[in-house]
């Protein structure tokens, strides 16, 4: 009998969690609905700024980020320096964690 109730609730994770998969794809929202905004980007923009633009200093490609992904409204995921640098505001192990992914 505990197996069959475990088989069940099992069974019931499963359609319920397939259900909200497809029915509120996250992956094609924008703005902060989207997946990666807010918080998730300033964990993932170490990734596209050291292994794609290879501009983690400076992030010039972040105006273009902004546009296309819209993860915010302004870029507030890393403090600017008065020299113009950029230091990420996030810590770098969600990074090493979305690593496999990004490819």
């Amino acid at each position: 009998m505990k197996s069959k109730s475990l088989v069940c609730l099992i069974l019931l994770y499963l359609i319920i969690g397939s259900t909200h998969f497809f029915y509120y794809p996250k992956w094609s929202k924008t703005g902060s609905e989207a997946t990666i905004s807010w918080d998730v980007s300033g964990y993932y923009m170490y990734l596209p700024a050291i292994f794609i633009y290879k501009d983690i200093k400076q992030c010039k490609f972040i105006k273009d980020i902004l546009i296309k992904y819209q993860p915010s409204v302004e870029f507030q995921q890393a403090f600017k320096y008065k020299n113009g640098n950029y230091v990420m505001k996030y810590s770098i192990g969600q990074a090493m964690q979305y690593l496999p992914f990004l490819w």
